[in-house]
């Protein structure tokens, strides 16, 4: 039975509620990227880049290290935090 807002039910009826949330959106593949391109290109899907650095031995400066969410559809405007190497910490 379909119910619509406003509806009656009785004591006890079992409820199922459905919900979206919003568009989504599927978070590019920037690995390969630096920082300031997968920024911009997360930013160009609808998403809200969060940049963070920090040092790394093995990635070079510039470059990503990782980033949220890879390849998943999440809501349009959310957060993708990127990871960007400061290089060696020396």
């Amino acid at each position: 039975m379909i119910t619509k807002v406003g509806d009656t039910l009785d004591k006890g009826a079992e409820v199922k509620v459905e919900g979206s949330l919003g568009e989504g959106v599927e978070v590019p593949n920037i690995s390969v990227l630096t920082g300031k391109e997968g920024a911009n290109l997360v930013s160009k899907v609808g998403l809200n880049p969060i940049v963070v650095e920090e040092y790394s031995d093995e990635v070079e400066a510039g470059n990503i290290i990782s980033y949220t969410a890879g390849g998943q559809t999440i809501p349009k405007g959310a957060d993708v935090t990127i990871t960007v190497s400061k290089g060696p910490e020396n």
